[in-house]
This record gives structure tokens, sequence and C-alpha cells, in this order.
């Protein structure tokens, strides 16, 4: 069963480095939800660089990560943070992912709008590196 907000965030568009509902970039959305859902602040620019930022970005996830997130043994609940490497044209990139419930995420990528995808479905299932959840 989704929470009942999740509708409220499908549509908003890709904007890289946005935190509103105007645009946001997968790492903006999860931002957003939280502030509004969870009432908790995650770390902002100043921790995570934008999407397109790649010669900082690998060290930048690994430093967020290692500080404010845990790894998720077993089942995933609203509010956890699925992250991905997707293969790209010249680079692997980093992608992230609300999860909604045990097998469903919140998400946003580049030139689409936020939409509920299946995490262990064929598009994400092999890209996934790990679960986590919110550990500040």
């Amino acid at each position: 069963m989704l929470p009942d907000w999740v509708n409220d965030y499908v549509g908003i568009p890709f904007v890289d480095g946005g935190r509103t509902r105007e645009g946001c970039d997968c790492y903006g959305l999860v931002c957003l939800v939280f502030a509004e859902q969870f009432k908790v602040t995650l770390p902002r620019r100043d921790y995570w660089p934008l999407v397109s930022d790649v010669s900082y970005l690998d060290r930048s996830i690994e430093e967020v990560r290692t500080v404010f997130w845990r790894p998720v043994e077993g089942q995933a609940w609203p509010g956890c943070v699925a992250e991905f490497r997707v293969p790209g044209k010249d680079r692997t990139l980093f992608h992230c992912g609300l999860m909604v419930s045990p097998t469903h995420m919140l998400h946003v990528f580049r030139g689409c709008e936020t939409v509920l995808e299946e995490v262990y479905g064929l598009v994400w299932t092999n890209r996934l590196m790990g679960i986590y959840r919110y550990a500040g």
C-alpha cells in the first residue's frame, strides 16, 4: 500500500540542482519529500553536487552516504533511498529514488518528470547499488 501523499509528487519536472515543486533533480526530490512529509532537512548543495558535476560526484556521494545514511538490512520502507548506477554515453551516473513501499520508488530522471516505478523491475533491478535509511 502506498502513502496517500505519493501522487502529490508525480509530474514534477527534472531541473538539475532543483529542490522545489517547480523542478527537482533525483536527490532534490528526496530532499523535497523529506522536508514536506517527514519534517527533516537533508544536506543540501554544500554536501551534494549538481548531477552534471561528474568530476566531484563519486567522492561526494560516498561522503554524504557515510555521514548521513545507513544500509537497510532486509525490507525497505517509505523514506528509504535506493541508490543506482546508470551507464551513460561517456560515464556512469548516480541516481536515487525515494522508496514509498517495499517495492516502489518515486524518482525523477533527466528529461522526464517524477514518476512512481517498480525498483525490482527490468529497468532498475540490475542497476541497484543499495537501499539506505536516513541516520541524521
